[in-house]
């Protein structure tokens, strides 16, 4: 077995073990190679997938606004007379086609994407930028909750988003807010697709722009568990200041992941607490002296502050 099927085995094992109500790798920070070589998001398909070279339409991009990477989409030229080719980006797996010119609808995306949810969110929130040299081309998303109706054999819409992206220089805070087309039913699936132009407006020809997206969530936060019990995933931490080791309470028997970050954002330690543990003991040996901040990917909302001294 190689060290890479392993290395992609474990993430996607620790996506299970995260908040399955979430989406998959929200923060982008975990990538891969396709086939082609490309940038490759996992738990996530991008029309990466068919672009010909040398068009790129996604990229694992090192500017972020937390941690190592954000998501970078991507419309450039494509061919001698430069038809605008966009890019897509679906959580989930999904197919797309590839028309080879025509304007900025010749990729599609064909079927598929989405990932389970037991919950119905509210909003989709994140940060984003956008860049563009061509003044009125604009990024879109579309959010779908989606639920299988065994009566038709199809799916039914449940609530749905439609959401522009103006062109702005720094990492801002967006909520794109679902209208519920059918109140007191839960969807089964999510799915959030991403443009860095909108094939419906934007020029046929010579367009550059970039959607830069980063720190994904659904609201209001929740997970399986939540539903069930009714209960907010939290923890504590304790002792804060702490210079040696510092233990993590979780008030639940359900896996959680947190991460460790500094004032910039990057995140310095990642953490896979097992449901079986109630409390865990962390060594801070190789973090150095300083202000910290740490929370837990199922919880967004329930960041603390940490004091590390020496």
């Amino acid at each position: 077995m190689s060290r890479l099927f392993i290395s992609l085995l474990f993430l996607l094992t620790s996506f299970g073990l995260m908040a399955q109500t979430q989406l998959p790798n929200s923060n982008f920070e975990h990538w891969t190679k396709s086939s082609n070589n490309r940038d490759s998001l996992i738990g996530w398909s991008s029309s990466n997938s068919v672009t010909i070279s040398p068009v790129i339409s996604l990229y694992k991009e090192p500017d972020s606004f937390e941690g190592q990477y954000a998501a970078n989409l991507d419309t450039a030229p494509f061919g001698f007379v430069g038809y605008s080719t966009i890019g897509i980006l679906v959580n989930g797996h999904a197919t797309f086609s590839y028309g080879g010119g025509g304007g900025g609808a010749n990729v599609e995306l064909a079927s598929g994407g989405g990932s389970p949810i037991s919950f119905k969110p509210t909003e989709v929130r994140g940060r984003f930028k956008y860049a563009t040299l061509n003044k009125g081309d604009q990024g879109l998303a579309i959010i779908l909750l989606t639920k299988y109706n065994t009566n038709l054999g199809k799916r039914d819409t449940v609530s749905f988003a439609k959401h522009i992206f103006s062109e702005i220089d720094k990492y801002t805070p967006f909520a794109i807010s679902l209208t519920d087309l059918m109140p007191g039913v839960t969807p089964d699936t999510v799915s959030t697709i991403f443009y860095s132009s909108d094939p419906n407006t934007v020029p046929q020809f010579d367009v550059f722009s970039n959607l830069f997206l980063d720190s994904l969530y659904l609201y209001p936060v929740k997970t399986a568990t939540e539903e069930t019990k009714g209960g907010i995933q939290d923890f504590s931490i304790f002792p804060n200041p702490s210079s040696d080791v510092l233990k993590i309470h979780k008030s639940n028997n359900q896996s959680m992941s947190f991460i460790i970050y500094n004032n910039f954002g990057t995140v310095i330690k990642r953490i896979l607490v097992p449901a079986y543990e109630t409390d865990y003991i962390l060594d801070l040996f190789d973090i150095p002296a300083g202000i910290y901040y740490i929370r837990s990917d199922q919880n967004y909302f329930d960041t603390k502050k940490l004091l590390i001294i020496r």
